[in-house]
Order: structure tokens, then C-alpha cells, then sequence
């Protein structure tokens, strides 16, 4: 049994201003109170096990610092849609440029977005990274922070779910880079646009900007190259890429693309001729992976 501790401590008043009579009378109906029906402890219900009680809903709100919107549309089901986004996209072109949340909510996905302002996805800032991009959420902040948080409040982008990365632009380099990091919970990984090879990008402004120059650091270019990576096997990849994207070169896919088959890793690589880097690809290729 618990330590009883005195109902009256704490107060400023002394207890012998107290008239005896009311306090044996206030101390017998506290005995009775607290000693005569014992406490039960309230059980702890993870918020996975309540899923069924759940209606649909769609909320947005800040988690540190960074705006995320979670879109339930089958409170009961598995199936799991991130979307990550482009270099300081704003959270609204999912909706605004796409079908995507039309789809999701048509397939019965949930969808988590979050707006990861001018992440790259990485896995650290270092001494080079810019002072004004060392604030920026990376890749663990997104695997080991906000996907924990989402399956224990949501119940959503659990391991044993169906769960699907999409991401363009630098959010492919991202799609793909949760896949590797977060093993286990990815089971398919669209990439639309996605940069991947650092080492053969030692120009890129945004690279240089987070690692510092290649020729100074050059083992965090090699850490950071997703060319390098080993992907779980099982894991389900689509890599898009427009032939003629000015952004980011499909050099970018091609270089993915032969280092997972070269792997013995199966890898959807579709080549868009004429198609650059935008939403009029994108678009239409969110479609075709929600609905195929």
C-alpha cells in the first residue's frame, strides 16, 4: 500500500489553528476515503488499439518547427502513403498540383505530408553546413522522431502495414533514403525526379551548402551518396525521371537505377522523353502509382 501523506501539508495555515474536533472528523472521512476503497491504476491504451474507434479526419499542425498534415481516410486499414517533398515546397502543392489526396481517400490510404522546408534529406549537419540550413530537419529527424510519434498518436506507418514513400524531386532522394535508414517499415518507394549521386555532383549548390566541398570532405560525400546504399531486399522501387530535366540531370536516375540492378535489386527505371522537372510529370505519374 501507498505511503499515506498528510491531506493538510503544504497549507500556509498552521494545523493547530485547526479545532480538534473538525480535524478528527476531516482525518476519519480522509481515512475512509483513501484507505477504504484502493486505488485501481488506470491501463495505458496505445493509440494503435483504438484505431477502430477512429473516424476519418485530415489535421495539420507544427512539429517542431516543421508543418505536417495526416489525412485518415480508413481509420482500420494498412495502408500508408508519405509524401515527401521537393527543396522548400510548400505542404499545399500536394493538393494544389496533384490528385493525390483524391486518389488516396478513393484507394482508402492514409497520408502523412510533412513540409520539410529546405531539408535534403540527410543524415547530419557537419561543420560546413551553411548556418542558415543547420536548423533544417534531416533524415533522422523524419525516421526516429516524427514516424514514431505518428504510429503511437495515429497508429499509421506501422512495420507490419503497407506503407508507400513518394517523393520528388529532392523528396525521391529522401523516399529513397528513408528505405535504407528505416528498414523494415518501407515497402514500396516511388521516386519522381529524385538526386542521389553526390560524389558525381561535386558542383551541386545544395550539396556544397550541407557537406561543405567535396574535395575537403570527402568521406561525408561518400556517407551521403545513396548510390552507395544498400537497400533491404523486398523493398518495391520506382525511379521516374524526365529525359529532359534541367534540375536535376537523370543522370542522377540512371546511376541509381544500375547500382540497385547491379545489386540483383529489381528497380522500375522510367525514362520520360521530352518531360522536364515539374508537376506535369509528376502528376501524372502520382496517378498511375496510386491506381496500378
Amino acid at each position: 500500500m501507498s505511503p499515506i501523506h498528510h491531506p493538510i501539508q503544504g497549507f500556509s495555515r498552521p494545523i493547530h489553528h485547526v479545532r480538534p474536533e473538525i480535524l478528527a472528523c476531516c482525518l476519519v472521512i480522509w481515512v475512509f476515503i483513501g484507505c477504504g476503497v484502493p486505488s485501481q491504476p488506470q491501463a495505458e491504451i496505445p493509440a494503435a488499439a483504438s484505431r477502430e474507434s477512429l473516424t476519418t479526419f485530415d489535421s495539420t499542425w507544427s512539429e517542431s518547427g516543421v508543418m505536417v498534415r495526416v489525412v485518415v481516410n480508413d481509420p482500420g486499414g494498412k495502408q500508408d502513403l508519405l509524401l515527401l517533398p521537393g527543396w522548400n515546397f510548400p505542404i499545399r502543392h500536394w493538393e494544389d498540383s496533384t490528385r493525390v489526396l483524391e486518389l488516396a481517400a478513393q484507394g482508402g490510404w492514409n497520408v502523412v505530408m510533412p513540409e520539410m522546408k529546405k531539408s535534403i534529406y540527410h543524415l547530419q549537419t557537419y561543420p560546413d553546413t551553411r548556418k542558415d540550413w543547420r536548423s533544417e530537419k534531416g533524415l533522422p529527424w523524419l525516421a526516429d522522431t516524427l514516424i514514431p510519434k505518428l504510429q503511437l498518436e495515429f497508429g499509421i506507418l506501422l512495420p507490419e502495414h503497407r506503407v508507400k514513400v513518394m517523393g520528388l524531386s529532392t523528396g525521391g532522394r529522401g523516399a529513397v533514403a528513408l528505405a535504407v535508414y528505416k528498414r523494415g517499415l518501407v515497402g514500396e518507394v516511388v521516386s519522381l525526379s529524385g538526386d542521389f549521386s553526390t560524389l558525381q555532383f561535386p558542383n551541386d549548390n545544395l550539396y556544397r551548402g550541407y557537406f561543405g566541398e567535396l574535395r575537403d570532405h570527402e568521406d561525408i560525400w561518400q556517407a551521403e551518396d545513396l548510390c552507395l546504399a544498400s537497400l533491404p531486399s523486398g523493398v518495391k522501387v520506382l525511379l521516374v525521371h524526365g529525359e529532359e530535366d534541367d534540375v536535376v540531370p537523370i543522370l542522377h536516375s540512371e546511376l541509381l537505377s544500375k547500382s540497385l540492378t547491379d545489386r540483383k535489386h529489381p528497380c522500375g527505371f522510367k525514362r520520360i522523353p521530352g518531360a522536364g522537372h515539374s508537376y506535369a510529370l509528376w502528376a501524372a505519374w502520382i496517378d498511375s502509382a496510386l491506381t496500378r
